[in-house]
């Protein structure tokens, strides 16, 4: 066991250390020298203030991947980044070492100023065919030439050309990211923060073998909440709280506030996407861990059926505060499996709800 725990360190710190010389040799490297072409670019880059940015901020096993998808399909020339700062850090929260290197890497993405961040564009994860197929702008270009489609000149046009930038983070608590709005004056960005019912989260780790210390997770999670709570009131049209369980409830319903909200539309594809994501007719593929195809209003309480009583027992022992925080019911004692999950579900806590404009 001490054996495997070393090497474990050891290929961590050499992963940590290799990441580190990447981003560092990108942003220092003296060949990343303009040419004329590239200066012009990056002159552009500056000028994005006619594009809408949305950041959309979760925590892993949250909905995240599925609900990213949906905003990304408000338009059809969305330039969606989808955990760009994984470079940095496997799975935890970013540190506070790493949070000046984080907050420049969203900085440069959001100006579309890609050059100094091209080992992001680099990450196979970027250059994934399946995810490329779901964008027809991004499909179309990438099947003319498929090396040309990454590269930084490619991306920077794609970028500026788009009415969209959209950013998917797990690794930034919410504090982080006022920190991140205020220190680089991105105050048209919005910012999505969609939550989920702590026992489902934990269901879904357990699914996936996941280890994960619940009082920490909780403790995390109510401190996000509260921050959140704080800059609501003092930024009522930046900030937005979705949970993922309404989302799955009432998906279209739902869906239209939220894009309403954040002066995004519904489009074609969006009706499209949620037609052919929210509805499955193989029970197989309700049991794919990362599927975007899926049964919204099962999976969301799916916790319900898999949960022993002692996984429930755990994370309310460990969770209850920010369970009933976020508008949700413990379970109690007498219930029984015929029940309406959605008796589980109050309304939104006041201080959370969205505050609709004057006129």
């Amino acid at each position: 066991m001490r054996l495997k725990n070393l090497i474990f360190l050891c290929l961590v710190l050499t992963w940590f250390s290799f990441t580190i010389y990447i981003i560092i040799f990108n942003l220092f490297n003296p060949d990343n020298n303009f040419d004329s072409l590239q200066e012009c670019q990056m002159y552009q880059a500056n000028n994005v203030s006619h594009i809408k940015k949305v950041l959309l901020v979760s925590i892993h096993r949250s909905g995240s991947s599925f609900t990213g998808r949906l905003l990304e399909s408000s338009y059809d020339s969305t330039f969606y980044l989808t955990e760009p700062l994984s470079v940095l850090t496997p799975i935890e929260k970013i540190s506070r070492i790493l949070q000046p290197l984080a907050f420049f890497i969203l900085q440069q993405l959001y100006s579309c100023s890609l050059f100094k961040v091209e080992f992001y564009l680099d990450n196979p994860k970027t250059k994934n065919m399946d995810r490329i197929k779901q964008t027809k702008w991004k499909y179309d270009l990438c099947m003319k030439n498929w090396e040309q489609c990454f590269s930084v000149e490619t991306q920077t046009s794609l970028c500026l050309s788009s009415q969209l930038i959209l950013i998917k983070v797990n690794r930034l608590s919410i504090s982080q990211v006022d920190q991140f709005i205020e220190s680089n004056g991105l105050y048209d960005l919005k910012v999505v923060f969609l939550v989920r019912d702590p026992r489902g989260n934990y269901a879904s780790r357990k699914d996936l073998k996941w280890k994960t210390n619940f009082r920490r997770f909780c403790n995390a999670l109510d401190t996000d909440v509260r921050d959140f709570s704080k800059l609501k009131s003092k930024y009522p049209f930046r900030y937005t709280i979705l949970r993922y369980e309404d989302l799955a409830l009432d998906t279209k319903g739902v869906a239209k506030k939220l894009l309403s909200r954040l002066d995004l539309p519904y489009s074609t594809s969006l009706s499209n996407f949620l037609d052919t994501h929210t509805v499955i007719n193989e029970e197989k593929t309700t049991r794919k861990p990362y599927t975007l195809v899926r049964d919204t209003h099962d999976n969301a309480f799916r916790w319900l059926r898999t949960s022993t009583a002692q996984d429930i027992k755990y994370v309310q022992n460990n969770c209850a505060k920010v369970i009933k925080r976020l508008g949700y019911k413990l379970v109690p004692s007498n219930w029984t499996s015929g029940q309406d999950p959605g008796q589980l579900l109050l309304p939104l806590p006041s201080n959370l709800r969205d505050k609709q404009p004057k006129n």
